[in-house]
This record gives C-alpha cells, structure tokens and sequence, in this order.
C-alpha cells in the first residue's frame, strides 16, 4: 500500500466520524421533537338552550430547557355576519412541573417553554379549554395549528403534529334568547305593560291576564324553530296562541308549550280558577329562562265586591 494511498484512507475515516458527531447532537433551540396535538372532540352540535360550546386542546413536545412550542387558534369558515373568534384558556395553571405555559393577550394563542435542565430531554404538556359563544345558527370550522417557538415570534423550524379543526353546528332556533321580552297585560288591556296585574280571581274560567313573548334575536325569530314554555306556579291555569285572539280556556293546565312561533310573538294566557292568591309564570324560550310574570287573583269580583 503506497504512502498516498494511506493518507487518503485516514482523511475519510477522519470525515466519516466527524460527521456521525454532528448527527448526534440535538441543538437545545429545535422544539419539534415528537410534538403532538390533539382535541377532546372534532365536532359538536350545540343544544336548545346553549350559550356556547367548548372543547379541550392537549399539546406537548420533546424538549430541553428554553424550547418553547406555541398554538395558534383560527376561525376557517363562519355563517355571514359572524364576529365571535374562539377563546383559549390554561387548564392546568401557567406553571406546571417542568414547563411554563401562556396564553396570548388576545385568548387566540397558547404557549409552553420546558424549563428542564440543558440536556436533559423531558416531555412538556399543555391542556387549553376553547370555549366558544357563536350568536347566528350555521356552521363554524376552527382550526388550530402547532408552531415551534413562540405565538409573537414563530420559527422556520417544521413542526411534526399537523393542524386539527373543529366543526361547531348551531342548527336553526336552538340558540339562546336571554334578551327576548315578556310584557304582562290584564284583560282587555292592549297597549302598555305592568310589573304585577291585580285581578278578581273567582268564579267561572275567564281571562284575566296575557302575557306577550316576543324573541328579539332576529335568527331565533324567523327560523320556525321557537318553542315558548310557560310554568305556572299558584292560582290560575295557563293557555298559549299565537295572537291574543287565539287564547281560549283550558282545564287545569299550568305548564303549556307554544312550537314553531317563527318571527312572531307569541301569548299567554291566565286563567281564573275560583281559586286565589298570587301567580307566578315563569317563561323559557328553546330552554333559556327569559323572565317571570306575575298576578295576583283577589277574592272576587267587581259585581260581589262589597266596598262599604
């Protein structure tokens, strides 16, 4: 074997090691070791009656201390006139064992920096609640995307895990009608409202009171979809119409329900019972509580009232 030969033998072997060296070494700074994200659930239909939805959003990565990994919250598609984004918030507390997790000043964004000792490689986890209140019946896909480094300041670096979304239906008339109104009325009175009606309570089944529900959020209101339950709590009986003219007496019925209303009002009726005492009507409309009407039912009526 020549003197040349040899020489180039020793620079390869020499290059070769080098370069299984470099391939060992993990940079502390590269955060995208197995990184993993994951949600509770992918879709959810939100009930009669429901102010929002949530669900809960796991991410973790392999990591030494200072990597840090963030996640990013995105509205992809949204019924028209949507202005409600998603919000995230830490359920395990901004310090837990050995990592640090944030949440942007806007609720879009999380965050977790490993705060293990350097070289020494340790699994970091983080568990965010996304909490969202949509306000119009459709569907929403959010969607949510790893980054390595932080939400203000991301890096080039690829991220493993890929984004997840999650599909939230309101269907038509299931939202919730907290500002609806209710405007109580004695009878034969058509205009104006009273806090409590007083009125002769006995003898024979007669109106003595209405009540007007009227849903103001317009995409409750027009669906069809609104059911108007009433419960009634003391003397009296209830009956429901869609128009006050429609209101006839029943027997001895205090819950009544009024279905596919659509964009009008609908009404309740209070009923004497020959029994006195207060009335209490409490009023739900797709299962949101919207408000109590009361009564009072005295002893008689005006043609046996004795004044003297």
């Amino acid at each position: 074997m020549s003197t040349k030969t040899t020489f180039k033998r020793i620079a390869l072997v020499t290059v070769a090691a080098m370069g299984f060296g470099l391939l060992s070494v993990v940079p502390s700074t590269a955060t995208s070791q197995q990184d993993t994200l994951s949600l509770s659930a992918t879709a959810t239909t939100m009930a009669a009656g429901s102010t929002s939805a949530s669900v809960d959003l796991t991410q973790s990565f392999l990591g030494t201390n200072s990597d840090t990994m963030s996640v990013v919250a995105s509205l992809v598609s949204a019924p028209t006139g949507n202005a409600v984004m998603p919000v995230l918030t830490n359920l395990l507390g901004s310090t837990v064992g050995g990592y640090v997790s944030n949440i942007s000043s806007d609720n879009l964004s999380g965050m977790i920096t490993d705060t293990v000792i350097v070289g020494t490689y340790a699994v970091a986890t983080a568990v965010y609640r996304v909490t969202f209140s949509p306000t119009k019946p459709g569907t929403y896909v959010l969607s949510f995307k790893a980054q390595n480094g932080s939400y203000s300041s991301p890096t080039t670096v690829a991220v493993v895990a890929p984004a997840v979304t999650w599909t939230v239906t309101v269907p038509s008339g299931t939202l919730a009608d907290t500002t609806s109104t209710l405007v109580t009325r004695a009878a034969g009175v058509s205009t104006g409202s009273t806090t409590t009606v007083s009125v002769a309570g006995a003898g024979s089944a007669t109106l003595v009171a209405s009540v007007e529900v009227t849903p103001l959020i317009a995409s409750v209101a027009t669906t069809g979809s609104t059911v108007i339950t009433a419960t009634l709590t003391g003397a009296g009986t209830l009956s429901g119409a869609s128009t006050i003219g429609g209101l006839t007496a029943t027997t001895g019925l205090k819950t009544i329900t009024l279905s596919g209303l659509g964009a009008g009002a609908g009404f309740i009726g209070l009923w004497r019972d020959g029994t006195t005492g207060s009335a209490s009507i409490a009023i739900s409309i797709n299962g949101t509580a919207v408000g109590t009407a009361t009564a009072t039912l005295t002893g008689c009526n005006n043609s046996c009232c004795n004044t003297s």
